[in-house]
């Protein structure tokens, strides 16, 4: 009697699993299995108006091919180079703003378009820690390229991106400093932030997706990865951040002693404590005029309207205050 009862129990609990797993390929699906292809319709920065050169590059990641660019500015310093790591659904042109500010700082900064993002190859974006897979090709090839190996290293980059610039020294011993804006802290935490409480019990199958997916990368995890890094380390974040939650990400990192790092906290910036409160309450009126609109062609005609460079201009303060804690001015 005792063997069918518990034959019926784990028979239960098997079935409950491969619900809960089912359910997490479903999501994982939504979130990763297509292409990102940057919006036309809105009027990114562009290198042309802030008058940066750029030098294509192409990296070979098995089967992808990795595409970007470095940007500067003439007379940039020789001795260092900026790695931009840009955000989840976004690419270098959502980012081109964040990159000049590095350049015009005298910096040299390669980005990439990560595996399944613009003219980057891949079928899709793969999973969550793609972005630190992709970032580990970028530093491997400035490692290897004869013209850029003995440059000092520097890595920025925000909340997908964060993940890979506060991640990457895992990997890469080398790097002087880290700018992690929105960073989450690992596949786990990212997930605790966005999904309601309810559906925690599918965190740890969205992670064993990821794992099979892209590979180590998943396992990653700020806490472990700083732990002995020794250059110097700015994290920035906004504690209403409704995307990359801060009790579950940044919090920890500040709470724990063995992490070395300077913060940049804010209050009331959500998910863009690097951007200007002008833009922001710009960016939150657009998302919610664009919630109300019921087609596309509402939706493109409104877009028409928008000064989209105004949505995302920077806080310049906050930046040159994080790049001189990182730089030691």
């Amino acid at each position: 009697m005792i063997f069918y009862i518990v034959l019926g129990v784990i028979s239960f609990l098997v079935l409950i699993c491969i619900i809960l797993f089912i359910i997490s390929l479903n999501v994982h699906k939504k979130l990763f299995s297509n292409r990102f292809k940057s919006d036309s319709r809105i009027s990114f920065y562009n290198k042309e108006e802030f008058g940066l050169n750029s030098k294509p590059i192409e990296i070979s990641m098995g089967e992808v091919a990795l595409r970007g660019a470095i940007y500067s500015y003439p007379n940039y310093k020789s001795d260092s180079i900026f790695v931009y790591c840009h955000g989840m659904w976004s690419g270098i042109p959502e980012y081109m703003q964040d990159i000049e500010f590095f350049c015009k700082n005298g910096y040299p900064v390669l980005a990439i378009e990560y595996e399944g993002t613009n003219d980057s190859s891949g079928k899709n974006i793969r999973g969550l820690s793609n972005s630190l897979r992709c970032i580990d090709k970028a530093i491997d090839y400035i490692e290897s390229d004869s013209k850029l190996k003995d440059k000092k290293i520097y890595v920025a980059g925000h909340s997908w991106g964060g993940f890979a610039a506060s991640n990457i020294v895992k990997y890469h011993k080398n790097i002087k400093g880290i700018i992690a804006i929105s960073p989450f802290i690992s596949i786990k935490n990212c997930y605790k932030g966005l999904l309601n409480k309810a559906l925690w019990c599918l965190i740890p199958f969205l992670y064993l997706i990821d794992l099979v997916k892209c590979g180590k990368y998943a396992k990653s995890n700020t806490i472990k990865s700083l732990k002995e890094f020794k250059g110097n380390i700015v994290i920035l974040h906004s504690k209403n951040d409704r995307i990359v939650k801060f009790k579950y990400n940044t919090l920890l990192l500040m709470n724990n002693k063995n992490i070395k790092a300077n913060y940049i906290i804010v209050d009331d910036k959500n998910h863009h404590p690097h951007y200007s409160k002008e833009a922001l309450a710009l960016l939150n009126e657009y998302e919610e005029k664009l919630r109300f609109l019921k087609t596309e062609e509402e939706r493109t005609n409104y877009m028409k309207t928008v000064n989209f460079h105004k949505l995302g201009e920077l806080d310049y303060e906050v930046l040159t205050k994080a790049l001189n804690l990182l730089i030691g001015d």
